[in-house]
């Protein structure tokens, strides 16, 4: 009985959190204005730590992203390149993946 209650206890946090991870993935998407479908996307690789794999999730990257995009769309590329490895490539993504809206 005192084992079941130990294994219980100490596992429940990472159950929490696994749950939590799970439904921010399932119902916060944010609507992306830009074709992430085009193949310079596809090919792009960013700048992510841990850190921010774990604590951020792909729906804040995302939309950290678009405002990047935006940024560059309007003369500023340095956030966008910021994000990429190859930053050079920060203006031919701009101009392969337009903006839906």
């Amino acid at each position: 009985q005192q084992m079941i209650f130990n294994i219980l206890f100490y596992n429940s946090l990472p159950i929490c959190v696994l749950f939590g991870s799970a439904l921010s993935i399932a119902y916060g998407r944010p609507d992306i204005d830009f074709d992430y479908s085009c193949g310079e996307f596809q090919q792009c690789r960013f700048h992510r730590s841990w850190h921010d794999i774990l604590t951020s999730g792909s729906a804040d990257f995302g939309t950290q992203l678009q405002r990047a995009m935006h940024l560059a769309l309007l003369g500023q590329p340095s956030s966008l390149e910021e994000y990429l490895v190859e930053p050079h490539l920060a203006s031919k993504l701009v101009q392969d993946c337009r903006l839906e809206r």
